[in-house]
């Protein structure tokens, strides 16, 4: 199973700037691999999947993944209650990007992003006001915790240093040799690991035949609902609370496969704040899905 994904609880502008640049990344990070790509002279012409991109990784991925972002109220009937200001952040966002994913026997990594037209982007008015300003980049290159900026003609325009996960990388390469060299367990070894994590800490709230959920209380008041899909064998979804339990932040994944060998379909993230000017409890609503997925093990 995997590790947390958190979401940053702070205003809402950061948290939206967030949940686009990373979000993704590093949701594919917590499911146990990381979403880093690989360096710049690992990389050679790429098909529609990218997979000829990650095929020189000792783990990698490619994707091809739309989004689409709506901020409403969390009851429908408080809309009546919203702002001119609290209804021009309303307005729903389209984006689309190519990510490639690779980690190095090392730990070393790259990520490499391109932005692309979406499919069906969203046709707003002319003088159209309170649309989040578009990026000023085309495409984004993180090798090691230094990210470089490159626009249309592929000429570099910036540059900025960021945290090196290079030991987090090691340690999930690690782990995928270690899952790739032990047999795949039966449906009964992996209840019996889910009653394993009960008898020692993390309860079952619920569980169905496909389904295991626990929660988990940390000692500052909040709380994290996690879920587990017992036929992927892995985390596929979290809901995190507040002192006041009330949800803060959630995601939920379908996947097709059987971790470590899993496809991405779709995945919603949801991150809830009061507007405004109103104080109206409202929601950032993203939907993401994979036009293609590769991965390398």
């Amino acid at each position: 199973m995997s590790m947390n994904l958190k979401i940053a609880k702070s205003k809402i502008g950061a948290n939206k700037i967030k949940m686009k640049a990373s979000g993704l990344h590093y949701l594919l990070l917590s499911l146990v691999f990381a979403a880093w790509s690989c360096k710049p002279e690992k990389i050679i012409p790429t098909d529609q999947h990218g997979q000829n991109l990650i095929s020189a990784c000792a783990v990698g991925m490619a994707y091809d993944a739309e989004s689409t972002t709506v901020i409403v109220p969390v009851s429908p009937a408080d809309i009546s209650q919203l702002s001119t200001l609290d209804r021009a952040l309303m307005l729903p966002q389209r984006d689309r990007r190519k990510e490639t994913v690779c980690v190095m026997q090392d730990g070393s990594y790259t990520i490499t992003t391109e932005l692309m037209e979406p499919t069906a982007p969203i046709e707003y008015p002319e003088r159209t006001v309170g649309l989040w300003p578009k990026p000023a980049y085309k495409k984004m290159v993180n090798t090691n915790g230094v990210i470089t900026y490159y626009n249309g003609e592929n000429e570099q325009i910036g540059n900025e240093i960021t945290y090196d996960r290079s030991s987090v990388a090691l340690a999930v390469f690690q782990m995928f040799q270690e899952m790739k060299n032990n047999p795949t367990q039966s449906d009964q070894k992996f209840t019996n690991y889910i009653d394993a994590l009960s008898a020692n800490g993390l309860p079952h709230t619920a569980q169905s035949s496909n389904i295991y959920t626990t929660q988990v209380n940390n000692p500052d008041g909040t709380s994290s609902v996690m879920v587990v899909d017992k036929n992927a064998r892995m985390k596929v979804g979290q809901i995190d609370f507040d002192t006041e339990g009330h949800p803060c932040t959630l995601y939920m994944l379908k996947v097709a496969g059987q971790a470590p060998n899993v496809e991405f379909k779709q995945m919603t993230q949801v991150i809830y704040f009061n507007a405004v000017d109103s104080g109206v409890r409202m929601k950032v609503q993203k939907i993401t899905v994979f036009n293609s997925f590769s991965l390398q093990l």
